[in-house]
């Protein structure tokens, strides 16, 4: 919802004052194409969509660019989340709210087809609210899933990192992983915005994503 404000702010005050055909073609386009968003909650994908749809009711689209991602041991496989896009394997939602079946996911809530990898672009924007989960004595790095299966995420986690090598601490906390994530999939010139606990100012396990921060 952030982008989606910040991208309408943008339009108005350059347009000055668009009429409700202007604002209804800009919000079916930034629907439609210009806002993607993942999250591991189904739940999460219909609150976000809608929300977005409530700005402007009349408008009517065709899908969202929308995703729930994998988040535990599927198959023997442990899978991250959005976290897998760190990795040079592609993800594949459980869940699109996109039909377009051409260059994105198929949605997977249709039987007679099979989910395809999600191929995101390079975005001008990213916001973020990620996790604060951080590693302490019983792992609540993903603390909604069972002991057994945060143990086999955390110890993939750490593998993907060391592999990188990527600018982020898993002592940290999975926020400064998203934000590693996100500095990958940003445009040169692009903007992220994020939530983040005020250690990222000094604290010594942050040292990694504030130098990441100040490169870029």
């Amino acid at each position: 919802m952030a982008a989606m404000q910040t991208l309408t702010d943008n339009f108005l005050r350059a347009v000055g004052k668009p009429s409700l055909d202007q604002r209804k073609q800009l919000q079916a386009a930034l629907l439609q194409e210009g806002v993607w968003g993942l999250d591991v909650l189904e739940s999460a994908v219909h609150l976000t969509a809608a929300t977005l749809a409530m700005t402007i009711p009349e408008v009517m689209v065709h899908g969202m660019r929308l995703y729930t991602v994998p988040l535990g041991v599927v198959e023997k496989v442990p899978r991250l989340g959005s976290l897998d896009l760190l990795s040079n394997t592609s993800i594949t939602p459980q869940l699109a709210l996109y039909p377009d079946m051409n260059h994105t996911a198929v949605r997977a809530t249709d039987a007679q087809r099979q989910p395809k990898p999600l191929q995101l672009p390079k975005f001008d924007l990213i916001c973020m609210n990620p996790p604060f989960a951080r590693t302490c004595e019983d792992n609540l790095l993903f603390g909604s899933l069972p002991k057994h299966e945060r143990k086999r995420l955390k110890q993939a986690l750490q593998r993907l990192l060391k592999k990188g090598p990527i600018a982020a601490s898993v002592k940290a906390g999975l926020a400064s992983v998203f934000i590693a994530v996100a500095d990958r999939y940003l445009r040169a010139g692009g903007r992220l915005a994020f939530v983040a606990p005020k250690t990222l100012l000094s604290g010594v396990t942050w040292k990694a994503s504030r130098q990441l921060l100040m490169q870029h």
